[in-house]
């Protein structure tokens, strides 16, 4: 059986519970409404991706496997300008992902983290204020 709000929490837990990130003062929210809320800066929201389950075996003898994904959306605001904001996600990407990879497998709820894509998700201007958010996608195996 597949229990992704555990795997979810450990996520959570492993992100929140990071010295380096708490000690940044980053507001760190599971499944919580998306940020729009620049007080909130710096911000990171994680989501289950929509879940579809395809169990595959890589040899006869091994367990059926199975990948699950999960967006982290990390968010950053400046006042001075967008290279500054860019920088100051930057800043919050490293702790951020220091975390993740210091618990591949989530304390047992995974097998092993597969992969970390990271693309820009959004970039705005609000009452001269720079918010620039980027959407880590990271990709787990799990033992079905």
């Amino acid at each position: 059986m597949i229990h992704v709000n555990s795997i979810s929490h450990a996520l959570y837990a492993a992100i929140s519970s990071s010295s380096t990130v708490v000690n940044s003062g980053v507001n760190v929210h599971l499944n919580e409404v998306f940020n729009s809320d620049p007080n909130q800066m710096p911000w990171v929201g994680i989501y289950t991706d929509p879940i579809a389950i395809n169990p595959h075996r890589i040899g006869s003898n091994q367990p059926w496997r199975a990948d699950v994904e999960f967006s982290v959306y990390m968010q950053a605001d400046s006042m001075k300008s967008a290279e500054d904001a860019n920088d100051q996600l930057e800043r919050l990407m490293y702790p951020v992902l220091a975390a993740v990879n210091s618990s591949k497998n989530l304390d047992g709820t995974v097998h092993i983290l597969t992969g970390v894509n990271i693309s820009p998700y959004g970039r705005d201007l609000n009452n001269e204020q720079w918010i620039f958010t980027n959407e880590a996608t990271l990709t787990y195996i799990l033992d079905v």
